[in-house]
Order: C-alpha cells, then sequence, then structure tokens
C-alpha cells in the first residue's frame, strides 16, 4: 500500500512540475480528430435494352432472290447482311463472272433482277426508301 502511495504521490508531483510548462503551450492538438466513415452509394450502370435493327429492304429483297435462285445455301430472309448472306452474294458474283465482293453493287443488282423477276420475284426497293 506504501508503494502504491508512494507511486501516486510521484506522479502527482511530476504532473504539478509539467504543468507550468505545458500551460504556456495550451493543449496538444488533435492529430487525428475521429472521423466519421464515409457511406459510398453506387448507382447501377445503365444498360439499354437490346433493339434489332430493322430490316433493311434492299438486304431482304436480295436475300429472297438468291433463295429464289437457289444457291448453294438456303439464306435467312432477316434483312440483315451477316456472313451467310455476303458469302451467298460472293459466289453467286463468281459464278456470273462479277467481281467476288460480297457487296450487292449495282451490276450485282442488276443481274440478280433480270434473272429473278421470270421467277416472280419483284423488282428491288429503290435506294433509300
Amino acid at each position: 500500500m506504501k508503494l502504491t502511495h508512494t507511486l501516486l504521490a510521484g506522479a502527482a508531483a511530476l504532473a504539478a512540475s509539467i504543468a507550468p510548462a505545458a500551460a504556456q503551450f495550451g493543449p496538444p492538438p488533435m492529430m487525428w480528430p475521429p472521423m466519421a466513415q464515409p457511406t459510398y452509394t453506387y448507382a447501377a450502370p445503365y444498360v439499354a435494352p437490346f433493339v434489332p435493327a430493322p430490316p433493311n429492304p434492299m438486304v431482304l429483297w436480295v436475300q429472297h432472290a438468291l433463295n429464289v435462285l437457289a444457291t448453294r445455301t438456303v439464306l435467312f430472309e432477316d434483312g440483315v447482311v451477316g456472313v451467310q448472306t455476303t458469302n451467298a452474294l460472293a459466289e453467286y458474283q463468281r459464278a456470273h463472272g462479277l467481281p467476288a465482293t460480297g457487296f450487292a453493287d449495282t451490276a450485282t443488282v442488276a443481274l440478280l433482277g433480270a434473272q429473278a423477276a421470270p421467277l416472280g420475284v419483284p423488282p428491288p426497293p429503290m435506294a433509300g426508301a
């Protein structure tokens, strides 16, 4: 008990001797003030719904004409240029002495129209229609 009393008295004496010096500087600054934890709110990213492109009337006509003329592959007539449409058109162009580009250029459309008209295929739609 005497030891505890002595330690407390020594601590009190030390605090009393430091007090005048500490008073001239003021209280110690707070280096790390307690901070509230930030809250983050994340919005889900906007994902636009998938809307397929409308069918192109000229592509529909080319696909139908190639199907009527019985090319190697039967094309799904969806009005969208895909790998099968491009390959079938290039094969048709190659078979008829045209440059095999796979694109429906003016010469290809004219030849397709001339060959498909007797088989009941209507004329190609106007460009931009």
